[in-house]
């Protein structure tokens, strides 16, 4: 919580309001017996393509390579989801090269059983087309479309994070690699598609197919917040001043998760909601005139 006084900015406290928050859907570490994922005790995990039991478990990890056909199913849901935001984190590490043709090796799934009827959205791409000797690229597609490629190249035997998000409104999928939070744009990618979903997502799922290379997945989360699957401490007030006035903000990534900016007169309240914000890259603003009484700022979640 901060104050702001006429002309002079004090920080005083901050308070994170008790609120709900976005939802974790699927937390998936891989802490199974050694043996085929699909039928371990404790798994979830069923085959919609390929032939079944390929993909193993191995010391808390799954192995994915594009010498098996095994395509791999898990519910986080029971309603499809369809509107605003879904988010995907997975701990990868390529341990063989993909084909510079490469292969997709990750993507959302309606509820429906068989592979060939399905809707496959939100694609995790692997190549090595443009990438440097020993090294690939990875990108992201929102359905069949060509990927677009994340700059920079991921070296083999390195563990790297991926966050995955769809956006139904704007029919986008947009891949980060190792980000610090949402609007850390330096390694992502963003594919748009004028194609929604005929169904809602319900499932995540893994895919093996010629061209992929080699990789370990050592955990999974699936939910409908940036910070829910990637794991983030509780946002920040931000205060700057300008020839405008004073501007009160957020990160980004706290605004698009349902995080507000609350106002009140005395620390007691009445709380209300702030100005209009916009977002600015990395944060999102309110404008507070100059000539305003003495402010209260907090942060809560919707």
């Amino acid at each position: 919580m901060k104050r702001i006084i006429p002309r002079t900015i004090c920080i005083v406290l901050f308070l994170a309001a008790p609120a709900v928050r976005a939802e974790l859907l699927l937390d998936e570490a891989f802490g199974l017996p050694d043996g085929p994922l699909v039928g371990v005790v404790g798994g979830d995990w069923t085959t919609h393509s390929g032939t079944s039991g390929q993909i193993p478990v191995e010391g808390g990890r799954i192995r994915l390579t594009g010498a098996r056909t095994e395509d791999v199913r898990r519910a986080f849901t029971s309603n499809g989801i369809s509107a605003g935001v879904l988010y995907a984190a997975l701990e990868v590490r390529f341990r063989a090269l993909p084909s510079p043709t490469g292969a997709y090796f990750f993507h959302f799934k309606d509820p429906a059983d068989s592979g060939a009827a399905s809707v496959f959205t939100g694609r995790i791409h692997a190549s090595t087309a443009g990438a440097g000797a020993g090294a690939l690229r990875l990108g992201a597609s929102w359905g069949t479309g060509a990927p677009v490629w994340v700059p920079g190249d991921v070296p083999t035997n390195t563990w790297a994070k991926l966050v995955l998000r769809l956006d139904f409104k704007a029919t986008q999928a947009a891949l980060w690699i190792d980000p610090a939070d949402e609007g850390d744009l330096r390694r992502a990618a963003i594919a748009t598609d004028g194609r929604g979903v005929g169904q809602g997502l319900s499932q995540a799922a893994f895919r093996q197919a010629t061209g992929l290379g080699e990789l370990e997945v050592d955990s999974l989360r699936v939910g409908t917040g940036f910070g829910d699957v990637v794991g983030r401490a509780t946002p920040r007030v931000a205060i700057e001043r300008d020839a405008s006035g004073t501007r009160v903000g957020m990160p980004s990534w706290a605004w698009r998760e349902g995080w507000r900016l609350e106002v009140a007169g005395t620390l007691r309240g009445p709380w209300t909601q702030g100005p209009e914000m916009w977002d600015e890259g990395d944060r999102a603003w309110m404008l507070v005139p100059e000539g305003q009484p003495s402010l209260w700022f907090r942060l809560v979640r919707r």
